[in-house]
């Protein structure tokens, strides 16, 4: 039981893939949720996994306690996954990585050393640079509770010989171990920018592929052809009951949030990165040419015109709907009115029909009594 959940403890704490919590605004993604919202989503939920883990190995390590024949086996696995995961990346560092206790900053990767660790990072799929780093950062900590974990056991006097060795051999790999991984981790944690950078910048590229490569493709003589092909391009994610004008309205949207995603990453890294600058600075310019593009396109502006129109005439029914509501309200409130006005006249008729009854009974009875004397 304690294998399982110290395994349960460290894979997911240690050995996770980080998720990416931001996706692309576009039409290919959810055009409703911001930037913003997301990352403060995917924050809170990688904040979840790792306390959720830190409890099961704290329960585990309370609970169970395993021999120390157990515990120095369980933790060579748990390093050998660990150095399957960040191996590669480590290795492909190691020629410029400083050691973490020095005072020095680390070595300034060249921008085209960052390129290459980030194609690594985005090859299976799209890595946000803040994840990695969380659950890096994870698991520099958690190795840091293993070693005291084994120099609270190393301390006991009734240890054997050969496995005190072997507790010893531990106790060097972990924080070689942990060493290499801060190491990486200042060297990832210095050029966050850039990754994030490269980050939106794929997934941009990968968003409106259509979309840039008929800018690209764009020339002055055919500019009215490439409004055409973009307006295509647009709509073609349109459901049956859904409006052009809406469709539009949506897509200018998530496009307007993805320029100032850009823009704001853009502020960010390092003038030193040339190359990625220049890349995202014409990416910037053709997203913008884009918007213009279809802003200044006759399909849109009939599509918004139209919209416009759908919309003011759904305005005027709902009003219209409004008054038809209220006054059916009204008259319903006149008919009870006037049926509790007739029930009062009924009962105010019988009650005199019914005095006017008792007051012939009572003069018949009378004269029956005079006739008899």
């Amino acid at each position: 039981m304690y294998k399982k959940l110290t395994h349960l403890f460290l894979t997911t704490s240690l050995f996770i893939t980080p998720f990416h919590s931001q996706q692309l605004h576009a039409r290919h993604y959810s055009s409703e949720e911001s930037t913003s919202d997301k990352i403060i989503k995917g924050t809170a939920i990688g904040a979840a996994v790792g306390a959720v883990a830190t409890g099961a190995y704290m329960l585990g390590s309370w609970l169970f306690s395993p021999s120390n024949e157990k515990f120095v086996h369980q933790s060579h696995q748990n390093l050998d996954e660990l150095e399957h995961h960040y191996g590669p990346i480590m290795d492909a560092l190691a020629p410029m990585a400083t050691n973490r206790s020095h005072k020095h900053q680390p070595t300034q990767l060249s921008e085209e050393k960052l390129t290459a660790l980030a194609d690594t990072f985005f090859r299976n799929g799209t890595l946000k640079i803040s994840d990695y780093l969380y659950t890096l950062n994870n698991a520099i900590n958690n190795m840091q509770s293993q070693s005291k974990d084994l120099h609270k056991r190393m301390r006991k006097s009734n240890i054997e010989r050969g496995l005190y060795r072997d507790m010893e051999q531990l106790a060097d790999r972990i924080a070689m171990a942990k060493t290499e991984l801060e190491q990486l981790y200042d060297i990832l944690k210095k050029d966050e920018s850039f990754f994030a950078l490269y980050d939106v910048e794929s997934l941009l590229h990968r968003g409106y592929k259509q979309e840039l490569e008929i800018i690209g493709a764009a020339n002055a003589h055919r500019y009215e052809r490439t409004q055409r092909t973009l307006h295509a391009t647009v709509i073609a994610g349109t459901s049956y009951n859904e409006h052009q004008g809406l469709t539009y309205k949506n897509y200018l949207y998530a496009l307007e949030n993805d320029i100032a995603e850009l823009h704001k990453r853009l502020s960010r890294v390092s003038s030193h990165h040339r190359t990625i600058i220049a890349h995202c600075t014409l990416l910037y310019d053709q997203l913008r040419t884009l918007k213009h593009t279809i802003l200044t396109s006759s399909e849109y502006i009939q599509a918004d015109r139209d919209y416009t129109i759908y919309l003011q005439k759904e305005a005027l029914l709902r009003i219209e709907r409004e008054k038809t509501a209220a006054l059916e309200r009204q008259n319903s409130i006149l008919r009870e009115q006037n049926r509790l006005k007739e029930q009062e006249l009924r009962e105010a008729q019988r009650r005199e029909k019914a005095e006017i009854i008792i007051e012939l009974n009572c003069n018949h009875d009378d004269s029956r009594r005079y006739s008899d004397y």
